[in-house]
């Protein structure tokens, strides 16, 4: 009778862990998900006003895509964030690394270390797409919006005050970015 009474205590505390630790994703449409622009992983060409070419990589950071579970039920549970019908984010976060291991000239190098997000909250109306130090946030379903983005407006925590960091960013729907201005005033466009 005891075992029973264990065993069905283990059994309802696996149940609840099961459960508890489940929550819904905002939905992500075909089209939505069609707008990242970006694969997995890829090399990108970069070349400046001095026709110095830099090879620069972008991988997926973040391959599931949606706020993990636990993360999502820490900022619920403990952080007490949200409401309980709030439902797990959609998130694709792209890593920039440069000095790529076959750049041609390595003392002249875009420097280029940036993350490029694509969200979807649940109040969202389509696809978000922001940048690490930008204030500028595109929703890309929006076709009001002309075809090229511009991320100009530094984010306050950002400070410009070095010649590699990034004064403005040009970012096609079509293509990804295509135009970088460092602090400097160089200029890199993708080749």
């Amino acid at each position: 009778m005891k075992n029973s009474y264990l065993s069905l205590f283990f059994l309802i505390g696996i149940n609840f862990i099961v459960t508890s630790c489940y929550y819904p994703k905002v939905e992500v449409t075909s089209k939505e998900y069609n707008s990242i622009v970006y694969k997995k992983k890829q090399k990108i060409i970069f070349e400046n006003n001095n026709k110095i070419q830099d090879t620069v990589l972008i991988y997926l950071n973040y391959p599931k895509g949606f706020e993990p579970n636990f993360d999502f039920w820490w900022n619920r549970k403990i952080s007490k964030f949200d409401s309980i019908s709030t439902k797990r984010k959609f998130g694709k976060q792209f890593t920039t690394y440069t000095n790529y291991e076959k750049n041609k000239y390595k003392k002249a190098n875009l420097n280029l270390y940036l993350f490029l997000y694509y969200t979807k909250n649940e109040d969202d109306n389509g696809l978000i797409l922001h940048t690490s130090d930008f204030k500028e946030k595109y929703n890309l379903n929006d076709y009001s919006l002309n075809d090229t983005l511009v991320f100009k407006e530094k984010d306050n925590l950002t400070l410009c005050d070095s010649e590699n960091c990034l004064k403005k960013i040009k970012y096609l729907k079509s293509i990804g970015i295509v135009y970088l201005e460092k602090g400097n005033g160089e200029i890199w466009k993708l080749k």
